[in-house]
C-alpha cells in the first residue's frame, strides 16, 4: 500500500488543503472567546455562551473590541446555553465578549471544581466510522484499480496541551475492504493511532496525524498484495466538530488518509467518524 500516486489522489489532496485554508481564515474571528454578555445588572451578568462551555466556578474574562481584558468573572450557574456569572473586578458591558485565559486556566486545573471552560486536561469515549477506500495497482504492464468500503471502532482520549491544542489517541480496530477486477482483499488491523489537532473555535477543529497497524486478519486473492507485511501505516489530515452535551460530547470527524508506497500500490481511505465522550 501507498503514498499518493495518482493524479487524482494529488487533486483530492490539493483541494482539501485549499478547504482547510478557507475553513482557517473564515473561523479566525472566533479563536479564543465567541460568548457574549447579554445583560448586566449589578455585580451580576447574564452571558450567552455561544457554543462555548462554562463550568460553575470557572474563572473567566470579559473582553472589548480591542481584545483587552474589562473585568474577571466567576460563573456560578449554566443552564442550556446561559451562564450567569458575578463580577469580581472591573466593569463589564453588554456585548463585551467572554473566554478564558490559557496561563490562568493551567493554573486552575490543578483546584477540584474549576478548569478551562470546562475544557479539561483528560477526556475519553468511543468513536466508530465508515471509510471508502480505494487502491490503484501499477505492476509492468498490469494497471488496476479496487474501491470498498469498510467500517472502524476505536477507544479515544483527548489531553489539552492549551486552549487551542490537544492530543487525541486512539486505539482500536480497523478494516480495510477493497474489491474491482474479479478479485478482492480484506484486511482487519489493530490500530494505535495518535494525532494533534489545532481547535479554531472551542469545538472545530483541524489536524493530522499518523496510525500505526497491526494485522489480526487478512484475505486476499489480489497477487500483489499476498505477500503483504503484517504492519501498516496510515497517514492522515482531518477536520471535526466536537458537539457538546450536558453530560459529555459527541466527536465528528471527516479524514483523509494515505498509506505509504510499496511495490507499485497507491491505496488511500477517506473516513467519517463519530461517537461519544466523557469530560474528566
Amino acid at each position: 500500500m501507498t503514498k499518493f500516486k495518482t493524479k487524482q489522489d494529488l487533486t483530492f489532496i490539493k483541494g482539501l488543503i485549499n478547504s482547510f485554508i478557507f475553513l482557517a481564515i473564515f473561523m479566525l474571528p472566533t479563536l479564543g472567546f465567541s460568548a457574549q454578555i447579554q445583560k448586566v445588572s449589578g455585580k451580576k451578568v447574564l452571558i450567552l455562551l455561544e457554543g462555548d462551555e462554562f463550568a460553575v466556578e470557572d474563572k473567566v474574562f470579559a473582553f472589548n473590541e480591542a481584545g483587552k481584558k474589562k473585568a474577571i468573572l466567576i460563573i456560578t450557574q449554566v443552564k442550556g446555553s446561559k451562564a450567569i456569572a458575578k463580577v469580581l473586578k472591573g466593569n463589564p458591558e453588554v456585548d463585551m465578549q467572554v473566554g478564558g485565559d490559557d496561563f490562568s486556566a493551567e493554573k486552575s486545573d490543578t483546584r477540584s471544581g474549576s478548569g478551562r471552560r470546562k475544557n479539561l486536561k483528560l477526556k475519553v469515549g468511543v468513536i466508530g466510522g465508515i471509510s471508502n477506500n480505494s487502491m490503484s495497482i501499477k505492476v509492468k504492464s498490469v494497471s488496476a484499480t479496487y474501491s470498498g468500503m469498510s467500517f472502524a471502532l476505536s477507544g479515544f482520549a483527548d489531553y489539552s496541551l492549551s486552549s487551542h491544542l490537544k492530543i487525541r489517541g486512539k486505539g482500536g480496530l480497523h478494516q480495510f475492504t477493497i474489491e474491482g477486477q474479479g478479485s478482492s482483499a480484506s484486511f482487519s488491523y489493530l490500530s494505535f493511532e495518535g494525532g494533534l489537532n489545532y481547535y479554531l473555535s472551542p469545538q472545530f477543529w483541524l489536524g493530522g496525524g499518523a496510525s500505526y497497524l497491526l494485522a489480526a486478519s487478512k484475505s486476499s486473492n489480489i497477487s500483489v498484495l499476498d505477500s503483504g507485511a503484517s504492519t501498516n501505516n496510515l497517514f492522515f489530515i482531518g477536520a471535526g466538530y466536537d458537539m457538546s452535551l450536558k453530560q459529555g460530547f459527541i466527536p465528528i470527524s471527516f479524514e483523509y488518509g494515505i498509506f505509504p508506497e510499496g511495490a507499485g500500490v497507491s491505496a488511500s481511505s477517506i473516513l467519517i467518524r463519530a461517537g461519544y465522550g466523557w469530560n474528566f
